[in-house]
C-alpha cells in the first residue's frame, strides 16, 4: 500500500508505478507475479495501459466492468468504516 497526500490522477498513479510498484513487486516476487486494477479511469487511462502493457507484458488480469465483490482492498474498507464508526461513537454521549 501506497500513502500520498495528493489528489490521486493518471499522472501520480504513473509516477507510483514507475517508482515504487514494478521495481519493488519484481523484487520481491521475481517474474510470478500478475497485476491486477479496477476500472477506475485513471487506471484505464491511455497511458497508464500504455505503461503496464510495456513493464507488465502478459501479467495484467482483466477486471469486469463492476465487481466490488472481487476487489480485496473493499474487504479493507469494510473494516476500516467499522473501526472508525465505532471510535466516533465512544465520543459521543
Amino acid at each position: 500500500m501506497h500513502m500520498f497526500t495528493e489528489n490521486l490522477d493518471r499522472h501520480l498513479y504513473l509516477r507510483i508505478l514507475n517508482e515504487h510498484l514494478y521495481d519493488n513487486a519484481n523484487e520481491v516476487h521475481g517474474s510470478r507475479w500478475v497485476f491486477q486494477q479496477d476500472n477506475d479511469p485513471k487506471h484505464t487511462s491511455r497511458d497508464v495501459q500504455n505503461d503496464l502493457r510495456a513493464h507488465l507484458p502478459g501479467r495484467i488480469l482483466p477486471w469486469p466492468s463492476y465487481s466490488p465483490d472481487l476487489n480485496p482492498i473493499e474487504n479493507v474498507w469494510a473494516v476500516l468504516k467499522k473501526n472508525v464508526e465505532k471510535k466516533e461513537g465512544m465520543g459521543r454521549s
